[in-house]
């Protein structure tokens, strides 16, 4: 049980350091440098993409997606393709749980007038999907890297 704690520990942080650089790069106002020094506005984006991982990304993913991730693994061992079926999974309750997040935050990405405009609902597919997609296949690299050892 601990190694895959470790395995799932390991996996969170390199999920929420690349969903908080993808978030963070997505947001117009950290994108728009208005230094002319390149060492300063990287020593920021990097202050921004870990700060923002931290605060936000990071308690989602270690409170609800190690636990969900576990139990996922869990579930599929009944099944003979057990990648997909754990891929379908992490996406379906990846989308499932932002959904949840969106409307707690009372997002305007889930009302209808965003629904239907390509640009917003694109937006919506990447933070439902990408999430569960990154965490499945950095988890499924880690494991077959500890399998092949």
């Amino acid at each position: 049980m601990i190694h895959i704690l470790k395995n799932k520990l390991l996996t969170s942080i390199l999920v929420i350091l690349n969903i908080g650089f993808i978030v963070s790069v997505m947001d117009s106002n950290a994108t728009q440098g208005i230094h002319t020094n390149i060492l300063f506005s990287l020593t920021s984006s990097i202050i921004l993409v870990i700060v923002f991982s931290l605060i936000y990304i990071a308690p989602l993913i270690i409170v609800l997606g190690i636990p969900v991730s576990i139990l996922i693994d869990r579930y599929i061992i009944r099944f003979k393709k057990k990648n997909i079926m754990s891929l379908f999974l992490h996406m379906f309750i990846g989308c499932i749980i932002a959904v949840i997040i969106l409307s707690l935050l009372k997002s305007d990405l889930i009302a209808y007038k965003s629904l239907v405009n390509e640009f917003y609902l694109i937006k919506l597919l990447f933070i439902c999907l990408y999430p569960g997609l990154n965490f499945w296949f950095v988890d499924l690299v880690i494991t077959k890297g500890h399998k092949n050892k």
